[in-house]
């Protein structure tokens, strides 16, 4: 899991190196600048989902001793949840 997890994110600085390319490029149009946006959002997601799994790598290794309030994790993502259905996200 934790090569994986880092394959991932090695995978990921790549392509948002890249979407920082596409951003000098003074001669792309509206559709394209859009297209490197939402490339930046997923990208962003997906880094934190992968340092999520990371996270989860090194608690169960012993790795991560940090205290975690679950309680306060699980509100958040419930909050998020809707707030994204409200938004119209699946």
């Amino acid at each position: 899991m934790t090569v994986f997890s880092h394959e991932l994110r090695n995978s990921l600085r790549a392509i948002r190196g890249a979407t920082h390319i596409l951003r000098m490029e003074t001669s792309a149009g509206p559709a394209a600048a859009k297209a490197r946006a939402m490339i930046e959002r997923q990208v962003g997601q997906m880094s934190r989902l992968v340092e999520d799994i990371l996270d989860v790598s090194r608690m169960r290794s012993g790795h991560l001793r940090e205290f975690a309030d679950f309680h306060y994790i699980a509100r958040e993502c419930s909050r998020k949840r809707e707030l994204r259905r409200a938004r119209g996200y699946r």
